[in-house]
């Protein structure tokens, strides 16, 4: 079973994966080079990986999920 600290790490690299993609798309847009383009794609990868981690880290949890409970 997933601990606390476990889901806390895996929603705060997914937040970092995020926000590199994020950095990736404007430094695209402002060079629209092929390395650019490269690292959007490896940021891209990068972040579904983080997601696939943390939906893997929120099933490991155990506890139902219901409207407006929180749970941790």
């Amino acid at each position: 079973m997933a601990t606390s600290k476990e889901k806390i790490d895996a929603i705060f690299d997914l937040r970092a994966a995020a926000e590199k993609k994020a950095l990736a798309e404007k430094a695209l847009v402002e060079d629209p080079k092929a390395e650019k383009r490269d690292q959007l794609l490896d940021a891209q990868l990068a972040l579904e990986e983080k997601t696939m981690i943390a939906i893997d880290v929120c099933h490991e949890c155990g506890h139902q999920h219901a409207s407006g409970a929180a749970h941790a």
